[in-house]
């Protein structure tokens, strides 16, 4: 059995059921037995985070952590993913297709888990030196090298092109005291938000806070887009499954846009196909 190919992984170990081997009978992520151990008594985040970072949080991370998570976890209907998804809600497609089609826009340039990467990846090389900042945002795909699939950046990565101000809720998560007063890249963009907004002429959006958030929690770039993406999946869940309970006619960009103004009424019964095709 020593030549039987096997999965290399930091992240996991577990043992096979002695009747089944496609089936484990102990588990253990980063050494802790998960169902042993961690079941009853690690939360949620708790684990996600260990999945993630390798080691149990610090209650500090946990907090940051929970905090982000609820920020994102529902941007509501103004939100072009979460419209996404109760576009395919409300046409009656299976589930997977509405988270998938969340996805599909979620995962962009535009307050997308694309644009958190290249923001977290700046969070990397220049900390939080101000000037460095606003040259990369000015210039944001100068370094493109190579081809790739995403298109260019548009506009500034973490910027809302089409407002001039921050929401209230950008503010009001920048003014979380347990946030502001423990994490430098947080306190840092509420002291220079109004710099930002006034040197590039837009709002600074979510994904800007929230990619400081996962630059503290010690989150790589691309571990950081992928979680982002995963934290955001329960607000397109709920909005989808809504829009299909409510139906076409109550959704509001097709129900009361469509006016028949000749109905044929009750169609009769379709003619035999075979007296149709020769």
């Amino acid at each position: 059995m020593d030549n039987v190919p096997k999965f290399k992984t930091a992240i996991w170990r577990d043992e096979a059921s002695p009747d089944n081997e496609f089936l484990a009978q102990k588990s253990y992520c980063h050494g802790y037995d998960v169902y042993g151990e961690m079941l009853g008594q690690a939360s949620f985040s708790e684990y996600i985070l260990t999945l993630f970072l390798g080691h149990k949080p610090e209650p500090d991370q946990l907090y940051l952590f929970d905090c982000m998570a609820v920020a994102i976890a529902n941007s509501g209907p103004r939100d072009l993913a979460i419209r996404a998804a109760m576009n395919s809600g409300v046409g009656g497609a299976p589930a997977a297709a509405n988270l998938m089609s969340f996805l599909a826009v979620a995962s962009g340039n535009y307050q997308g888990s694309h644009e958190l990467q290249q923001l977290v990846s700046w969070f990397v090389r220049f900390d939080l030196d101000y000037d460095k900042w606003i040259i990369a945002l000015n210039a944001p795909n100068t370094e493109r090298s190579r081809e790739d699939i995403w298109e260019k950046f548009e506009h500034p990565p973490g910027f809302l092109p089409h407002a001039q101000q921050a929401s209230q809720n950008t503010h009001d998560f920048l003014a979380l005291r347990g946030l502001w007063n423990k994490y430098p890249a947080i306190s840092w963009l509420k002291q220079n938000l109004e710099n930002f907004e006034n040197t590039l002429g837009m709002a600074l959006g979510m994904n800007f806070v929230v990619a400081a958030c996962f630059y503290h929690l010690g989150f790589s770039p691309d571990k950081a887009e992928l979680c982002s993406l995963m934290l955001r999946l329960p607000g397109a869940a709920v909005h989808s499954l809504e829009a299909k309970q409510q139906g076409w006619k109550q959704f509001p960009f097709f129900g009361q846009q469509i006016e028949l103004r000749n109905d044929p009424g009750e169609v009769g019964p379709l003619p035999d196909v075979s007296e149709i095709l020769p």
